[in-house]
């Protein structure tokens, strides 16, 4: 016990001492309410006997000073950390003199310091604010804990701040394509659904683009009248020189021609297999009405307006217009350095199109049909407006793809594949890059099974891309690689994205259905951001793995994680980022860490707001810092704790909920988790409490 003397005067009686005794871990506030309990409201005059020094003034207000700076320094407490709470009338209201800071085991009185200025000027200590916000939003008596007065709220608690979330736009649709609003996401469909003829292909803005028109059996083909010109007809026994003269075959005006000259050819089927080089050129009458039936070589040289049944190898350089090409094995081989021009073409076979090393092709208003449509070694091409109805590979070298569909999709050996408004759609896998870099801009992938499966350094970018597929299989699959997605619309796969020792960049995208947004495995750096993860199965955002990785990171901000299974769930040994995130609608858990006993992660995380889940932030094991967080209308409890480790949650509301901790296998007071936080509507602070 601290024994303080106090001497009072007063104008009509003489001064005199009387002793107070007090706890020895009494604080200021319970000083000063003794002193004014002792010498009464009409008292004008107060002194101190301290046993440091003594005092005696008719300053009542100095005396109070002293006694504050006095117990103050006792305790080693500073001024001015938390306002006093006020009424709404501005003064300060009555409670208990409650020993916040020790617990001394004793219950003072309800007396009041009305009208104290002094008192204005001093705070509560930040352990107050703790005590006061785990016993439900009051100071308790310190006997029965019974909720007397309202706690001060902090001097200014952080609010979380709200989620800039961009909707992806793939719009403004090429010219011909579609656009379908779908929630709010613009979404361009490629091509309408017609049936086009047989002599026809579709274009990917709509309509039919004819490869074979019409051909009357009497017809010729224009040719260029100042360029020498031969001309054939099936049974012809002419010189060639003119239409009423032709030669008989297309080979015996191959042989009497000079380089660069012209064959115009009538309709007819022509059984022929044929050189050509040196510039001259096969003029059909038209695709379907001029046939020739046998195997081409050609140097250099044209076809226009016609069709070949069998194989054309390419040397050098060559150019077709309106031509089909159909063949058992590969209809169209490049061979090393040559060169294809090609538009309006028909070309199908086991392979459709072969470019063999440093070969370079031109594609345009094509179809490329087989098992596999395009097939490139070390080639560089450029395909536009074309329909690739089977495998297109590229092996090396160099792809280069507009306004096209394709069916599916492989890159291997660090080639390049650059895509802009363009689909896929229709194979198990869509894209597979093994290794490869991809940059896929404006399109529309739609696979049976996987979107992009990328493998051993792939390197992707992916910008108003919408990928969508069955529940079953991945949008974006990435073992060892890097990813750059922007402005995606991901819908309906099991996982949206899911990555291994991959550096992975979600923004301003959308994930909807499935399973999982994104799950992150062993050994990966990922950030996603001013996204939308909603309606998924299980979690949003999942980061697991088998192995403990110190260097892996994950960053998650400004981001919506609405309706889903699960928010964010940590299950091994990293450090998670997480700011700006708001939870919402979640079955089960706002946040858990950790699954394993031996795999503790620990997260990092500001600006949090979670309502309307079964439980807030759930801690299995590992630790979270959680600066500035909402969380309210949660089902079942704010934090339920299996082990806290280095917790520490500050400068946050808990409303509106049963209960605010749930601890389990730990003896550790939740209480002092807590720094400025308060409790709104909680009946119950803790239960069970882990033993306490």
């Amino acid at each position: 016990m601290t024994r303080w003397c106090i001497v009072f005067c007063s104008v009509l009686a003489a001064c005199s001492r009387a002793p107070i005794d007090l706890p020895e871990h009494s604080d200021a506030k319970s000083v000063v309410l003794l002193i004014e309990r002792s010498v009464g409201s009409a008292v004008d005059a107060h002194a101190l006997d301290a046993p440091s020094r003594s005092v005696d003034t008719s300053d009542a207000e100095e005396v109070r000073a002293l006694f504050y700076r006095e117990t103050l320094a006792e305790l080693g407490l500073e001024e001015g950390t938390v306002p006093p709470y006020a009424g709404a009338d501005g003064r300060r209201l009555p409670g208990p003199e409650y020993n916040y800071l020790h617990d001394s085991g004793t219950t003072w009185s309800a007396a009041v310091l009305e009208d104290s200025e002094l008192y204005r000027t001093f705070r509560l200590p930040p352990e107050g604010l703790k005590l006061c916000a785990t016993n439900g939003g009051c100071y308790p008596n310190t006997v029965g804990a019974t909720c007397v007065r309202p706690c001060e709220r902090p001097a200014e608690p952080f609010p979380p701040m709200i989620p800039e979330v961009i909707l992806p736009q793939l719009g403004p649709c090429p010219a011909g394509w579609t656009a379908i609003a779908r929630s709010g996401i613009t979404i361009c469909e490629p091509r309408v659904s017609e049936s086009c003829a047989p002599d026809t292909h579709p274009f990917l803005g709509g309509g039919c683009a004819m490869t074979a028109p019409a051909c009357d059996l009497s017809s010729w083909p224009v040719v260029d009248p100042a360029r020498e010109v031969l001309w054939v007809r099936g049974g012809g026994s002419g010189s060639g020189s003119t239409q009423n003269e032709p030669l008989g075959s297309i080979g015996a005006a191959l042989v009497l021609s000079n380089a660069g000259a012209q064959i115009a050819i009538a309709p007819g089927r022509y059984r022929e297999s044929l050189l050509l080089q040196d510039g001259r050129e096969l003029l059909g009458a038209c695709p379907l009405g001029v046939v020739l039936e046998g195997a081409l070589e050609v140097g250099r040289s044209t076809l226009r307006s016609l069709s070949v049944q069998g194989s054309v190898r390419v040397t050098e350089r060559l150019v077709l217009e309106a031509v089909e090409v159909s063949s058992p094995e590969t209809a169209l081989w490049i061979e090393p350095g040559a060169e294809l021009l090609s538009s309006r073409a028909a070309i199908a076979g086991a392979t459709a199109v072969r470019l063999d090393r440093s070969a370079r092709a031109e594609i345009s208003g094509s179809v490329l049909s087989g098992e596999t449509a395009l097939v490139m070694t070390s080639a560089t091409a450029t395909v536009a407006s074309t329909y690739l109805a089977g495998l297109t590979a590229v092996s090396a070298g160099e792809l280069r793809l507009y306004d096209s569909e394709l069916l599916a999709l492989t890159a291997t050996a660090s080639a390049f594949v650059g895509a802009e408004r363009i689909v896929v759609r229709g194979a198990e896998t869509a894209v597979l890059a093994d290794p490869a870099r991809l940059s896929f801009r404006r399109a529309w992938v739609e696979p049976t099974g996987t979107g992009f499966r990328l493998l051993n350094g792939s390197n992707t970018t992916l910008e108003d891309v919408y990928l969508t597929g069955p529940a079953a299989a991945f949008g974006v699959f990435s073992k060892f690689g890097a990813i750059v997605a922007r402005r995606m619309l991901v819908e309906n796969f099991q996982r949206g994205f899911a990555v291994e020792s991959t550096n992975l960049l979600v923004s301003a995208s959308t994930i909807r259905g499935g399973l999982f947004g994104v799950t992150c495995g062993d050994d990966a750096e990922v950030r996603v951001e001013t996204s939308l993860i909603e309606g998924t199965a299980d979690y949003a955002l999942r980061v697991s793995g088998t192995v403990n990785r110190p260097g892996d990171t994950y960053q998650f901000a400004d981001l919506r994680l609405e309706n889903n299974a699960g928010g964010i769930l940590m299950v091994r040994t990293q450090v998670g980022r997480v700011e700006r995130v708001v939870i919402r609608g979640a079955m089960r858990e706002g946040m858990q860490l950790g699954r394993l006993p031996d795999i503790s992660p620990t997260m990092f995380a500001e600006d949090v707001v979670i309502e309307d889940t079964q439980v807030g932030v759930y801690v299995v094991v590992g630790s979270i810092n959680l600066d500035g967080f909402v969380f309210r209308n949660i089902r079942e409890s704010a934090f339920r704790v299996e082990e806290p480790a280095d917790t520490q949650l500050t400068h946050g509301l808990i409303a509106d909920l049963p209960v605010a901790f749930q601890v389990y296998g730990s003896r550790r007071d939740p209480r002092s988790l807590l720094t400025d936080v308060l409790l709104e509507s909680v009946p119950v602070v803790c239960s069970p409490c882990g033993g306490l």
